[in-house]
């Protein structure tokens, strides 16, 4: 299975540019996190990926709000 979902760049509106999906989804992507110059109807992929930093750290801070909540270990 793939980790990328294919679309075209639709359209610009504002400080979006809007990918078409499967299934006619629409993706409202922030412009400005795109490096790469890009016209309406180009195909992109659009990679997921899980980041695991990121989820330690907030784990790790769910467990110390929910420590001091409840003034008990977790």
């Amino acid at each position: 299975m793939n980790n990328y979902l294919k679309g075209v760049i639709d359209r610009s509106e504002g400080d979006f540019v809007i990918v078409k999906t499967t299934g006619d989804q629409e993706l409202y992507w922030p412009k400005n996190s795109i490096n790469f110059n890009y016209q309406d109807g180009e195909m992109v992929n659009i990679c997921i990926t899980k980041d695991e930093p990121e989820t330690y750290s907030k784990t790790e801070e769910a467990k110390s709000l929910l420590k001091q909540i409840f003034q008990t270990n977790v």
